[in-house]
């Protein structure tokens, strides 16, 4: 497959898959670091696009990155706090960041507005928080 250099969400979907694969940890982390830098650069020309945020808070989140990662999120909720896919986003931040209390409320708030469950199931992330018992109740 050829890779557009240039395309962050490319870069990050790259990253994700190499995460999940097992092993590729090293190529996983540079392909995030590539789609932080990238995406890091749109930022700055769509300062009011909650997606972006959300997505370079998740990238710095898989990268060990706490601080930045809770600041990127912040921006994400404060523009878009009522969309499915802003708040499973949420979720999975506080759980790769340790943060379970907050990811199982934030991934109930989804649910209520409306994201597919299997549509969390797919991430693995989010799959595996589902199956905290405090998730059984929730739609």
């Amino acid at each position: 497959l050829e890779l557009d250099d240039e395309d962050w969400l490319a870069w990050g979907i790259l990253g994700y898959v190499s995460s999940w694969m097992g092993e590729m940890e090293k190529q996983a982390a540079e392909a995030f670091d590539r789609a932080i830098q990238l995406a890091e650069g749109e930022r700055k020309e769509s300062p009011r696009d909650a997606s972006l945020h959300s997505q370079l808070a998740l990238y710095y989140a898989k990268t060990g990155k706490r601080q930045v990662s809770l600041q990127r999120l912040s921006t994400a909720l404060t523009l878009s706090p009522d969309t499915g896919q802003t708040l499973a986003d949420a979720a999975e931040v506080y759980e790769l960041l340790g943060m379970r209390e907050k990811a199982v409320a934030a991934l109930r708030r989804s649910l209520d507005r409306g994201f597919q469950r299997q549509q969390l199931l797919r991430n693995p992330e989010l799959s595996r928080l589902l199956e905290d018992p405090r998730m059984k109740t929730s739609s």
